[in-house]
């Protein structure tokens, strides 16, 4: 469940560790490297699928800066994880106008398998 207040986001219990979620995702994910360029492909996968476009070019025009496109920030709510993925949450203004509202979308947690530390893995039920 997401509760919002003076367009702030916070997260209420939706996962099991909703503060945890720093330790359970990768933290070379901030630093760059393979991991932070395939995590930037899955945002804006997820932000086509937001505003319904089908390629990059289309979305340039909805987000804020062009260089979001390809090195779009984490959302500032911290993600949420549910039982199909885990669920990225912009807020209004973040990453693209208000009139955009609050982009977000879910990346199924089998696309993620690569960015998530061993125990984020055991934890969401992905190990092999």
């Amino acid at each position: 469940t997401l509760v919002r207040v003076g367009g702030l986001c916070f997260a209420t219990q939706e996962s099991a560790f909703p503060h945890d979620s720093d330790r359970l995702l990768d933290s070379r994910l901030r630093t760059g490297g393979h991991r932070a360029f395939n995590m930037q492909k899955l945002i804006r996968q997820g932000l086509r699928e937001y505003f319904n476009v089908a390629s990059d070019d289309d979305l340039r025009p909805m987000l804020f800066e062009e260089e979001y496109l390809y090195s779009a920030p984490l959302p500032q709510c911290p993600p949420l994880f549910i039982d199909k993925g885990v669920r990225f949450i912009y807020n209004q203004y973040e990453i693209a106008p208000y009139a955009a509202g609050s982009p977000s979308f879910v990346i199924p947690y089998d696309k993620l398998k690569d960015e998530f530390t061993v125990t984020g893995q055991r934890l969401c039920g992905i190990t092999e």
